[in-house]
């Protein structure tokens, strides 16, 4: 087993992690475009993965028992893809874009746990410390990437935000 592709392998999953942030830029123009709607509904694009993660967690950690990780991996990345490229094309209502926010907060909750199963599984106990520091780093830089990209992309308008997790193919 080649320990240097399952680091490049995780590390790439930690890359994702919090690729909801590239939607930070973009809540006021949301807002802007769907007036009548309530703020708080607004703000939930961007918060609803982070409230998703808290609720799916526990239930990666009791799958992660019963199904391959590698598989879970997949559903998670699938569901970051899904729910990122959904609101860009059904984006008339707030409540489709809080779908895609949805779907989203299942693939963090479902991932974030899981890369620590896997830096457990595949590796001892003395290689497991500096790779939970390197976690921390490449999730810290996915998310810088994804708030980067997603800034950039919003120039053409918010919608095109959510292409960012077009990314999230290479991965796959």
């Amino acid at each position: 087993m080649n320990k240097l592709k399952i680091k490049i392998g995780i590390m790439s999953l930690c890359s994702v992690a919090l690729s909801y942030m590239a939607l930070s830029p973009i809540i006021a123009s949301i807002g802007a475009d769907f007036t009548g709607v309530d703020e708080t509904l607004v703000q939930m694009v961007f918060t609803l993965p982070s409230l998703l993660f808290i609720i799916g967690s526990p239930l990666s950690g009791i799958a992660m028992s019963y199904i391959n990780k590698k598989t879970i991996a997949l559903f998670s990345l699938s569901c970051y893809l899904v729910g990122g490229l959904f609101p860009f094309f059904f984006n008339s209502s707030i409540w489709l874009l809080l779908v895609g926010s949805l779907i989203i907060g299942v693939g963090t909750g479902f991932l974030m746990p899981l890369i620590n199963g896997f830096i457990v599984q595949y590796f001892d106990k003395n290689d497991r410390a500096p790779l939970m520091g390197m976690n921390a780093i490449f999730t810290a830089l996915g998310a810088l990437t994804f708030i980067f990209i997603g800034g950039q992309l919003s120039r053409f308008g918010w919608r095109f935000t959510y292409l960012a997790f077009a990314l999230v193919i290479g991965i796959i």
